[in-house]
């Protein structure tokens, strides 16, 4: 009993110092923390929360995404996830619940790599590849119907 009262009141600690919290957010917080752990709670084998850094809903920002393991701010978090973590999106989306629809990439920050895109021609680029490889397999599906 007593190490469910020090994790609640640790996990609590933890989120309130990443995130501004009145007291009586506070106090819904570790009831709610409480309640999860003490229904988890089995005293032949500990088991273990998945509970973040910060609230999901503030990780997601227009110039910047918050880690929910350690609560780092960054533009895009596929790499931070691979290098610091060792965990890949799919497990990332998982374990806090993240819809597949949300980018795991700041919005300002994919405008702007696409604005560069767009700048430099990759547009055009793609469109003369994508013409190059459809007359390649064009050719390749002729000479090997001219074979048989």
């Amino acid at each position: 009993m007593n190490g469910l009262i020090e994790a609640v009141g640790q996990i609590v600690a933890a989120h309130a110092s990443k995130s501004p919290m009145t007291s009586e957010e506070i106090v819904a917080e570790i009831a709610k923390v409480h309640s999860t752990l003490s229904t988890l709670s089995d005293d032949s084998r500990p088991k273990t929360v998945a509970l973040s850094a910060v609230p999901i809903r503030k990780a997601f920002k227009k110039s910047e995404v918050v880690c929910l393991l350690c609560g780092k701010a960054m533009k895009t978090l596929t790499r931070h996830l691979a290098t610091t973590h060792a965990m890949k999106p799919k497990e990332y989306r998982n374990r806090f619940g993240i819809p597949h629809q949300q980018s795991l990439t700041a919005p300002n920050f994919s405008a702007l790599r696409r604005d560069m895109a767009l700048s430099r021609g990759l547009p055009d680029y793609l469109v003369k590849a994508r013409a190059v490889r459809q007359e390649n397999l064009s050719a390749k599906r002729t000479a090997s119907m001219a074979k048989t």
